[in-house]
């Protein structure tokens, strides 16, 4: 799932949290995709229970592909 932390009326460290706390979200891959850039940030959003992390802009796709790729296991 592509998670935007920029939501009006919820923060998104909070929707996460309700997210992971539902038994059929808990396990589903989340990459954020944020303005928040610092190295704080990442880090807080990781802890959070994100698995990946994607500044925006998105400047070369090739990073948020990559994120994909690496969560993404091809169905048998």
């Amino acid at each position: 799932m592509l998670f935007d932390t920029s939501l009006p009326g919820i923060d998104g460290i909070e929707s996460l949290r309700l997210m992971r706390a539902d038994p059929h979200l808990a396990e589903l891959p989340v990459i954020a995709l944020t303005t928040h850039a610092a190295a704080t940030d990442r880090d807080r959003f990781i802890s959070a229970g994100v698995n990946d992390y994607v500044t925006k802009p998105i400047v070369d796709e090739r990073v948020l592909l990559g994120s994909i790729a690496r969560l993404v296991r091809p169905s048998r």
